[in-house]
C-alpha cells in the first residue's frame, strides 16, 4: 500500500508513506479540515492521527479504513 512504516501507541499514531505512494491530496485536505482535531500532516510529510486504540484490531481497522481513503493503485 506504500507504506514506509508506522508508529502506534494506545492513543495516538502515525504513518510515513513511502516515496511512490499517491496520495489524494483533495482527500487529505478534505480529512483534515473536517476532522482537525484527530489528524494533523506534519513537515516530513507523515500523517499523525488520535483514537482510543486499546485493541490492536482496532488500530489495523482505522489504519486500513484511511488507507484506502487517502491511496490510489
Amino acid at each position: 500500500m506504500g507504506i514506509e512504516r508506522i508508529k502506534l501507541n494506545n492513543q495516538y499514531g502515525r504513518i510515513y508513506f513511502h516515496s511512490s505512494t499517491t496520495i489524494e491530496s483533495d482527500l487529505l485536505i478534505q480529512l483534515i479540515h473536517e476532522n482537525n482535531d484527530k489528524f494533523q500532516l506534519y513537515p516530513d510529510q507523515s500523517l499523525g492521527f488520535k483514537g482510543d486504540f486499546l485493541v490492536s484490531n482496532e488500530k489495523i481497522k482505522e489504519i486500513e479504513g484511511l488507507l484506502n481513503y487517502l491511496t490510489t493503485d
